[in-house]
């Protein structure tokens, strides 16, 4: 896993600059089917296993992963104790700290689009469930 800590504090046009260069060297160095896999599913469960963590009850995460006549279909269910927030198509991060972060199923919308697949949210304050195809070749 890649980790890279910035300790210091950039003014806010800096910042997008330096995030979309950062993120244009990354899509250099990761230009990699298995890469896209990792990061797509990486984002996904670390989604699922924050919301389920956040439930004082039901704590469940269901994940299939099917190829259905050359079409690769994933999908993700967990459980939720909250509806998620929406803004402009985006989901909105609940973290107190929100900088750095909600950029998770960006990621992955970007990586479906990069194949030209579909991405698919359902949700409700009891569960979140994402589902991807993706054509195969």
């Amino acid at each position: 896993m890649l980790l890279i800590h910035i300790s210091f504090i950039l003014p806010s046009a800096l910042y997008i600059l330096f995030t979309q260069l950062f993120d244009n060297i990354l899509k250099y160095i990761f230009d990699n089917v298995v890469f896209d896999i990792i990061i797509l599913l990486e984002n996904l469960f670390d989604n699922a296993i924050e919301a389920v963590e956040k439930c004082a009850n039901k704590k469940e995460i269901k994940f299939s992963i099917k190829n259905i006549n050359s079409m690769l279909v994933l999908k993700l269910w967990n459980s939720s104790c909250k509806k998620p927030k929406v803004k402009k198509e985006r989901f909105v991060t609940d973290k107190h700290d929100s900088k750095g972060h909600g950029w998770g199923l960006e990621s992955v919308k970007y990586i479906v689009k990069k194949y030209d697949g579909i991405i698919e949210f359902e949700y409700t304050e009891m569960f979140f469930q994402t589902v991807i195809m993706i054509e195969g070749e």
